[in-house]
């Protein structure tokens, strides 16, 4: 039998199989794995789970994405009700156009923040 990179020609059709396979698996796990987006569907309120990638609330663990102000900007309100909003990396206006509002007691914690990073992008915190 031929061999193809050390696998004989007869298993070469199943290896290229599996791993055309486990691709797309193995690209979701390292894709969620950067962080999580702001989508704002459902309201402004950063703890509401349909709002974000996901739906799920960012805990602390990945950076947060926030690049639209559409069809809600972020808010983070309440800090006695609600907590302490987490990202690992804060990111607003990273690349489009985003809005972060703390008030009313809100508060949020993350390792390091960037406001309005790359040219043509904005960012409004308030």
């Amino acid at each position: 039998m031929t061999k193809v990179a050390g696998t004989t020609a007869s298993r070469a059709l199943y290896l290229a199989a599996g791993l055309i396979v486990s691709g797309p698996l193995m690209l979701s796990v390292a894709t969620d794995a950067f962080g999580q987006t702001w989508e704002g569907n459902h309201s402004t309120d950063w703890f509401a789970e349909d709002n974000w990638s996901g739906d799920i609330i960012p805990n602390g663990a990945r950076s947060v994405y926030i690049d639209t102000t559409a069809p809600n900007p972020t808010k983070v309100t309440d800090k006695t009700t609600n907590g302490t909003a987490k990202a690992k990396n804060l990111r607003v206006g990273y690349s489009g156009e985003g809005t972060l509002t703390v008030s009313d007691g809100g508060k949020v914690n993350s390792n390091y923040g960037y406001v309005g990073r790359y040219k043509g992008s904005t960012a409004l915190l308030r």
